[in-house]
């Protein structure tokens, strides 16, 4: 980046690359409040150099993810209702804080067709399927060569009641839900396949009597790693942390947090999205 031929920050005292690193390992939103240090970290900050700097760092990092709860809210009288998508974001921490909320203007809704290393995936009844509940394959398409080709379940993993596909930090997650050992119970598995067409890895696996909770989707790890953040779903939606080493699933209260609503991910950044 050209800084008028400058090495050096405030005075000559910080060389140049060394508050970039500090600055580029912030998270977006305090990144901005240091505009007002002086003129040239202004520049700095807004240079799309920077921007672009930032944005790699939190992706290899993923220190700055916020969780987003979508949910259709009811507006006006009972003479001229109508619906209102509304977004409210929260830091991913954790204890999940909120941050602040806003109106958004189109439905962004999670689908069953996944983008991975390239191909589209989908889980779909298993091509020997015979009418039993349980049986599936994960078949997937490469964009480039539309190649069809079909990626292994976990080893042992063949019947179950319940199957999702999801995404955990770019690799393949796909859970597994199952009767459980005793009455009105459900035994839940998550695997991940954190190499693409390599093993799958057992991340957690845990058991509910709660009927309802049969459909579960993993989200997203917590900042300090030790924990996972799960979305429970059907017919009410809730979220859930399980930690990992105490093997113990955590309740999430968020105040006036609807009865419906879908939970996404995103990532603030600096980069200008017009540019």
């Amino acid at each position: 980046m050209d800084m008028g031929g400058e090495n050096t920050m405030s005075g000559g005292s910080i060389p140049l690359d060394v508050v970039t690193n500090i600055l580029c390992s912030l998270p977006a939103k305090s990144v901005l409040r240091f505009k007002a240090v002086s003129k040239a970290w202004c520049s700095l900050i807004d240079s799309s150099y920077f921007a672009h700097l930032q944005l790699s760092a939190s992706i290899e990092t993923n220190n700055d993810l916020m969780l987003v709860i979508l949910s259709n809210q009811r507006t006006g009288d009972d003479g001229n209702p109508g619906l209102v998508l509304c977004a409210d974001f929260y830091s991913l921490d954790d204890d999940i804080v909120e941050v602040n909320d806003g109106d958004g203007g189109a439905s962004n809704r999670l689908f069953y067709v996944l983008l991975v290393n390239g191909a589209l995936h989908w889980l779909a009844p298993a091509s020997n399927y015979d009418g039993d509940r349980g049986q599936y394959e994960i078949v997937a398409l490469h964009l480039g060569t539309l190649e069809r080709y079909k990626l292994p379940l976990p080893l042992g993993v063949k019947y179950r009641r319940r199957a999702t596909l999801r995404i955990l930090e770019g690799s393949l997650c796909a859970t597994f839900t199952d009767y459980g050992n005793q009455v009105m119970t459900y035994a839940i598995d998550v695997w991940v396949m954190i190499e693409y067409g390599g093993e799958w890895t057992k991340l957690l696996n845990f058991s509910t009597n709660i009927s309802n909770h049969n459909w579960v989707y993993p989200i997203a790890y917590s900042k300090s790693r030790d924990k996972v953040l799960l979305h429970f779903r059907d017919p009410d939606d809730n979220l859930r942390w399980y930690h990992l080493k105490q093997e113990k699933l955590i309740p999430i209260v968020i105040p006036g947090a609807p009865k419906s609503f879908q939970p996404m991910l995103c990532l603030p950044t600096l980069v200008n999205y017009r540019s």
